[in-house]
């Protein structure tokens, strides 16, 4: 099985500290946690496992 990601634009390359996102984004299964990037923009981090493991079940079901 191939997959791939449709992304509006790369903003670049990043080191940063992952946060947890805390009791109130429990429930999103597919944001791992965000970081504050040095503007103070807020980066959320796809969790892109969770997401391929969940293309690959709902391809088994068709």
């Amino acid at each position: 099985m191939y997959v791939g990601l449709i992304v509006d634009r790369i903003v670049g390359e990043h080191q940063a500290v992952l946060k947890s996102l805390g009791k109130y984004f429990a429930n999103q299964e597919y944001i791992s946690g965000g970081s504050i990037l040095g503007d103070g923009s807020i980066a959320l981090v796809l969790d892109v496992n969770k997401l391929i493991k969940q293309m690959e079940k709902s391809d088994k079901k068709i």
